[in-house]
């Protein structure tokens, strides 16, 4: 009797602890899972790539997740790497939101190759996060430089001429590499009241060149034609030339037979 008494009683010791130190366990993870709280933080970018010329102003969405007992006043820190070439910010920099803009405005002298921007979000009592946005900056372009331009010059500045005869001048022309259509020539005297002479006539061999080149241009004086001073006038023109015209002036003396 004495020894189903002892057992017994050890058995009940025993079941005693067992639940005491099962109800501290249940205890202990009841008050574990109280103090766990979600201040999980996170950032994302969109856009994550953008390619970009030197003067280009480009912009991502940012968006903000935040865990259940994350503190709603979120801060936003930008880094560029390297750090001259690209200005970043972000509107705005603190924010209570979901959402934010980030704005990237290169260089008009950012050198090529890749940069990368690293926004970082903070709130009290989380851990940072981060997110970052690659922005490939092509090479700055060169301006093409325009080869239109139309050049013209005559061998000489006067001419001499007899009543009845002729007299020429060389007029070199140069036309630019763009000026595809060539160009065209035109040539007329004018007398001492600023008309054109009928007694006095200019011609060229050539009323178009395609390429740069020579064209004759002839002065012929009527047997009629009054002596004195007049002035040719010698023009090209090209589509798209700059300037759109270059004019040439030639005294024109007539002399007597």
């Amino acid at each position: 009797m004495k020894k189903f008494l002892a057992v017994f009683l050890t058995l009940g010791l025993v079941c005693g602890l067992s639940v005491g130190l099962n109800g501290c366990k249940k205890d202990d993870k009841t008050a574990k899972d109280k103090d766990k709280k979600d201040h999980k933080l996170e950032v994302s970018a969109d856009p994550a790539k953008e390619s970009a010329k030197p003067g280009d102003t480009k912009t991502a969405k940012l968006t903000l997740k935040r865990g259940k007992d994350t503190a709603k006043e979120v801060k936003l820190a930008v880094a560029v790497e390297p750090k001259e070439g690209i200005d970043a910010s972000t509107d705005p920099a603190k924010t209570e939101k979901d959402d934010a803009t980030l704005t990237m405005k290169v260089d008009a002298k950012a050198k090529e190759g890749d940069y990368v921007v690293t926004v970082t979000a903070s709130a009290k009592d989380s851990p940072d996060a981060k997110t970052t946005v690659t922005v490939k900056v092509a090479a700055k372009e060169v301006a093409k430089e325009k080869k239109d331009k139309l050049t013209a010059v005559t061998d000489s500045k006067s001419i001499t001429v007899k009543q009845g005869d002729k007299g020429s001048v060389k007029l070199t022309v140069t036309l630019g590499d763009d000026l595809k259509k060539g160009a065209a020539l035109k040539a007329w005297v004018k007398d001492k009241d600023d008309k054109e002479a009928k007694l006095v006539t200019a011609s060229l061999d050539h009323k178009t060149l395609t390429e740069s080149g020579d064209a004759k241009v002839t002065v012929m004086a009527d047997e009629k034609a009054a002596p004195g001073d007049y002035e040719m006038t010698i023009e090209t023109s090209a589509e798209g030339g700059s300037p759109a015209s270059i004019d040439r002036k030639v005294t024109v003396k007539v002399d007597k037979k």
